[in-house]
């Protein structure tokens, strides 16, 4: 049984007063709560010391417009939804327009609760320890890895081109993993970070409770195995929200993640859309084990001001191309919707 509904939150500063919390977990490091629901809160429990310089931030929080839907747009949403599930085997997603989430229920658990294989989404996450570790000063990202033989896997890349025995620096590392999305360069860096087992740790300790990292990218004896690396929706949300206001490393580190993160033209879910704006994020797909994945967090201005628009979509199907299709026209319709005249 599917169901939709609209959850509204008041914006006092980006997506404020959405967050729902179940006081069951601490966090170490970032939250001391099971967040179920978007951060909005500075968290105090950051073992990161420094000044919360709102000057640094990616956004303008003074431009950002709280949106009130109407019940024609609401209906239309739950229609777009709807179809939008029918094209995958399963759906993880979660949806908010401005101060709205928009609910999304089968056989009466949030959709944007389930856990699904990541694909290369996974490398978000890595991309907040990488940093994490950066602002303790446990990590250089100045410091040089020289590139060996054995690290080369394929899959998407640049390092696999180059000559072994190059030199790059683990903040090079860290952009090819996000910006191609580099395996050898995520396989490095979760090394460097300590290994799968504590990273996968770290990641969990920062509150992303769904998130796990079982196995290096490329390894389908893992994965045949049964160890395969997770997240949910929610926490891809969360991840993007807490980033874009500078809570999980500070604003500067935050900003620097961002930037890495929107270094891709328009794809999957936002294929179709404008080309004239930032869009941060990261995809992901594993078509042999019929994943399609994309993280999307991106602002529509008007007049009036800035609407903050976010869309997870974790996906398994039996066809790629059609999968890719479906969220580029789930992406079209809610734009439409948003921006429409009534």
């Amino acid at each position: 049984m599917k169901k939709t509904w609209v959850s509204m939150v008041a914006l006092t500063s980006l997506f404020a007063g959405a967050l729902n919390v179940s006081a069951q977990t601490t966090g170490d490091y970032i939250i001391d709560e099971v967040v179920d629901w978007p951060i909005q809160e500075k968290v105090e429990s950051s073992t990161v010391e420094s000044e919360f310089d709102e000057s640094q931030l990616v956004i303008d929080e003074t431009n950002i417009l709280s949106l009130d839907l109407s019940e024609n747009q609401l209906t239309q949403i739950n229609i777009a939804i709807d179809t939008y599930q029918s094209a995958f085997d399963q759906l993880g997603l979660f949806v908010q327009i401005s101060d709205n989430i928009i609910h999304f229920e089968v056989n009466q658990e949030d959709a944007a609760t389930f856990q699904m294989p990541a694909a290369s989404v996974i490398k978000l996450f890595i991309l907040v320890d990488y940093y994490h570790q950066v602002a303790e000063g446990t990590l250089d990202p100045n410091d040089m890895y020289t590139l060996n033989e054995a690290d080369i896997v394929g899959g998407s890349g640049a390092l696999q081109g180059l000559p072994i025995g190059s030199e790059h620096s683990y903040q090079t590392l860290a952009e090819l993993m996000i910006q191609v999305s580099d395996n050898t360069a995520t396989n490095v860096i979760i090394d460097k970070l300590g290994g799968l087992e504590q990273v996968s740790e770290n990641i969990q300790s920062y509150g992303f409770l769904q998130t796990e990292l079982n196995r290096y990218m490329m390894d389908q004896y893992a994965i045949d195995a049964g160890d395969d690396n997770l997240t949910s929706a929610i926490d891809v949300a969360n991840l993007l929200l807490a980033a874009v206001n500078g809570y999980i490393n500070g604003p500067q580190l935050d900003a620097e993640m961002l930037e890495v993160l929107s270094q891709h033209g328009p794809v999957k879910q936002a294929r179709d859309l404008s080309n004239e704006r930032s869009y941060y994020g990261k995809t992901g797909e594993y078509p042999a084990e019929g994943v399609e994945n994309d993280a999307l967090l991106y602002f529509i201005e008007t007049d009036e001001g800035d609407i903050p628009v976010i869309l997870i979509s974790l996906t398994q199907g039996d066809n790629s191309e059609a999968q890719i299709n479906a969220m580029a026209d789930f992406g079209v319709e809610i734009e439409r919707i948003i921006t429409e005249e009534e």
